[in-house]
């Protein structure tokens, strides 16, 4: 039988302050919304004690942030910059996955309505401030 290794869990600020850190190498309009929400969910979710609650709600934070600092990574800007990379972008940007990735049809059976609810107003603002540029 093997053992898992396990990462353990960032503490909540410092987790906060990378998310906030990784968000200063995104577009600003993308930054705003990120940072706002960040902020907004940090905030709301502050009081809570149960820890199956908190390890799950960190670790999908962390997961957020790997994500974030990959895409913005440096190497991801100089391969961006080759005109096969550019290309591969532009055809993500078209489907819509330039930033982020798609969540798991799964997962989103998982939610409540409550969830289901900000991940659709997290979409509208987010779509939003992009035509706003």
């Amino acid at each position: 039988m093997s053992r898992a290794t396990f990462k353990p869990l960032t503490p909540p600020l410092v987790l906060y302050r990378n998310i906030l850190r990784a968000h200063r190498q995104m577009p600003p309009a993308l930054r705003a919304v990120g940072d706002d929400y960040v902020k907004a969910e940090f905030k709301r979710h502050k009081d809570v004690d149960n820890p199956a609650y908190i390890v799950g709600f960190l670790g999908e934070w962390e997961k957020y942030l790997d994500t974030v600092k990959q895409q913005t990574s440096p190497v991801a800007e100089v391969i961006s910059a080759s005109q096969d990379a550019q290309a591969a972008i532009e055809g993500r940007e078209q489907q819509g996955s330039a930033w982020g990735k798609r969540i798991d049809p799964q997962l989103i059976e998982r939610m409540s309505d409550e969830q289901i609810g900000q991940l659709y107003e997290l979409r509208k603002e987010s779509k939003r401030s992009f035509e706003e540029k």
